[in-house]
């Protein structure tokens, strides 16, 4: 049945308990005012394809330390990160150096 069939494709994972990984899922979530509780879940929805597995028991489960980043505000895709202001200037500065 319907129930099934979309049960069977979706899972919903709890938020980590180790502080680092909970606070990077929670800057990917943007969502403001946002509390973790115990019954707080992300869908499977926000991560990607290699980032969950099946185990032996036929549970969905999350990789160790994977992070959601599927989104409607990056519509659902993952793009190639962009290195940051700090990062740009290193590059452009290594890059004149070489040339003096």
């Amino acid at each position: 049945n319907a129930n099934f069939l979309f049960n069977k494709m979706l899972s919903f994972h709890c938020f980590p308990k180790d502080p680092e990984l909970r606070a990077q899922w929670l800057m990917k979530i943007r969502r403001h005012g946002f509390i973790v509780t115990t019954s707080s879940r992300v869908c499977s929805r926000h991560f990607e394809t290699g980032d969950i597995f099946v185990s032996s028991s036929g549970k969905r489960c999350l990789q160790p330390k994977v992070v959601p980043s599927l989104f409607h505000w990056n519509n659902f895709s993952k793009k190639t990160e962009r290195p940051g202001h700090l990062k740009c200037q290193i590059l452009i500065t290594l890059k004149q150096t070489k040339s003096i």
